[in-house]
């Protein structure tokens, strides 16, 4: 038996809700070209999910497992797209979907390079704070590694002149412990299903799941926000004919038909918040967003912190 290597952060069967013909519209905020392309081909990366073994060899059953959990969940969204009641056993599939949605994307490994990066930083700077410090460290660190390093390869870490990335298997077993509490905070939410009316269709992107503040939120204060802020909406499309809101509220379940303009608000906020790839089923959809966001010229910015958990 081979082992897959084409690793989809964005499912196939979640892009395939938002296809017309069976493919969809997809614009490349780095490329800044629109494109039509089958899912089969979009949002995936070769052996995204493959953990190293210690003998150098890969395990990929982590996308195995992902597979199986797209394959209860598949069910579960065309019920809902029907108008249909979800069991609770469905919806608890459902809300770990959604929160693998927010830590497999290339978005979340983005953000764990920046923690550790500045975590390196903070240290460094401690460790280089005092001659006795930086030479108990040079010293630590050979007998930890085995390898040397100087105190101006400390400085270069102080100054970021090193890129630090997150290992393989430390983002894989991130992705997997920070879903566990995101799935338990999704499900208690209030669940509310909107529908968009046929000659409409919601939009999807690289980044899915997208939380939208409190009214009372400072951009410029202190903390961030999470998906366990007071007050935040977390809006999750999951396909053009539905977007799953979330709001603070005890665990129910509701149905509801969107009205156009409110279909149109919730596809910018969600086209404002992609990463690189935002996708729809229309060209002329994807256009119409693009312009009026203005993706083409703003870099994006991470959405939220794993401490607001």
């Amino acid at each position: 038996m081979t082992n897959p290597k084409r690793h989809h952060y964005l499912p196939k069967m979640y892009l395939n809700g938002f296809c017309r013909d069976n493919k969809l519209w997809v614009y490349d905020r780095v490329k800044k070209e629109h494109r039509q392309q089958a899912p089969i081909n979009t949002g995936l990366i070769q052996y995204y999910y493959s953990q190293q073994k210690e003998d150098g060899s890969f395990d990929t059953s982590m996308e195995s497992i992902l597979s199986w959990l797209e394959s209860k969940v598949a069910p579960i969204i065309t019920k809902i797209d029907n108008t249909s009641q979800t069991s609770d056993e469905e919806n608890g599939f459902l809300s770990v979907f959604i929160a693998f949605l927010i830590t497999r994307i290339p978005g979340f490994e983005k953000l764990l390079d920046a923690m550790l990066e500045n975590t390196a930083k903070m240290m460094m700077a401690v460790r280089t704070s005092s001659e006795e410090l930086v030479q108990r460290s040079i010293k630590s660190y050979k007998e930890d590694t085995g390898n040397d390093i100087t105190r101006q390869d400390m400085m270069d870490i102080v100054e970021g002149k090193y890129k630090i990335t997150a290992h393989r298997n430390y983002r894989i077993r991130s992705m997997i412990e920070v879903s566990q509490p995101l799935a338990e905070i999704l499900i208690g939410k209030a669940w509310h299903f909107m529908h968009a009316s046929k000659r409409k269709s919601f939009v999807t992107s690289d980044n899915p799941v997208t939380l939208i503040p409190p009214p009372d939120y400072n951009p410029s204060g202190f903390y961030g926000i999470g998906f366990g802020t007071p007050g935040v909406v977390i809006a999750t499309p999951l396909s053009q004919k539905t977007c799953l809101i979330m709001t603070d509220g005890d665990s129910i379940i509701r149905f509801g038909q969107a009205q156009d303009d409110y279909v149109r608000r919730i596809n910018l906020i969600i086209a404002n918040s992609c990463e690189r790839f935002l996708m729809a089923r229309d060209r002329e959809l994807l256009e119409s967003l693009v312009t009026r966001t203005r993706i083409y010229c703003k870099s994006p910015v991470p959405k939220f912190k794993i401490t607001n958990l």
